[in-house]
């Protein structure tokens, strides 16, 4: 599953949402055991909002099809 789908420097956030999303991914591969140099991520000092992720996108069907061979619980969620 790619990450983006275009090269991040076509992102219009800004940087503190893209520390936000990588601050997750940090976590994440933490949580499966995974090395992962957080040193590059600012630490986030402020509450962000929420952006709305269209259900639609295609990367988001993509990952439910691959879901649903490799993982139905994770598909069922």
């Amino acid at each position: 599953m790619r990450l983006w789908s275009l090269s991040p420097k076509y992102l219009d956030k800004p940087l503190d949402y893209i520390n936000a999303y990588l601050s997750e991914i940090y976590q994440e591969a933490l949580n499966r055991g995974y090395l992962f140099n957080k040193s590059k991520i600012s630490s986030l000092k402020k509450k962000l909002k929420n952006i709305k992720v269209s259900i639609g996108q295609y990367e988001f069907k993509h990952l439910l099809n691959k879901l649903k061979i490799r993982d139905k619980n994770r598909y069922q969620s």
